[in-house]
């Protein structure tokens, strides 16, 4: 039988957690971004932005650059990526 209930944020999180590599950086955001990140996966490696939104996405692509070596990853809400939106032109 098929299983109809739709995914959870954490299923989700859950699923980057396995597939991420170890040598990863990650960036959140604010709020539950950060808080799910840091209860499924939490690492020296982690930068938790909890009161700078919007923060997350420049900070990312400055890690990205600083470190070519190292796979980043950012997760954020909608809002805060509306903020900075002009930095995925980089």
């Amino acid at each position: 039988m098929v299983n109809l209930t739709p995914p959870t944020r954490e299923d989700h999180y859950l699923v980057l957690a396995d597939i991420l590599p170890d040598d990863a950086l990650v960036v959140t955001s604010l709020g539950n971004a950060s808080y799910l990140w840091a209860v499924i996966r939490d690492r020296a490696e982690n930068f938790y932005l909890e009161d700078a939104m919007g923060l997350a996405l420049p900070l990312a692509i400055g890690l990205a650059v600083a470190k070519p070596d190292r796979p980043v990853f950012i997760i954020q809400g909608d809002g805060g990526l509306l903020m900075h939106m002009g930095a995925l032109v980089t």
